[in-house]
């Protein structure tokens, strides 16, 4: 999928290598940036007291910061 892509943008533009496409798009890829990491850790803290108190991870999120609807997604 990845190099008929390429090719279709090689084709396009002609003066630019496959490899040369490949090593952009790569390197463009979409990374987790350091809040969606720090979300992530905060969950994984969420559930793993959710689990110490027996509760479901989303009460406990609600009873935490209700109407918040960041956290719900």
């Amino acid at each position: 999928m990845a190099y008929n892509h390429l090719s279709q943008i090689k084709a396009i533009n002609e003066y630019q290598s496959i490899g040369y496409l490949f090593r952009e798009i790569s390197q463009n890829r979409i990374s987790p940036n350091l809040m969606q990491r720090l979300w992530a850790q905060f969950y994984t803290a969420m559930q793993q007291l959710a689990i110490l108190i027996d509760k479901h991870v989303d009460e406990l999120l609600d009873s935490i910061m209700p109407n918040n609807s960041i956290l719900k997604e």
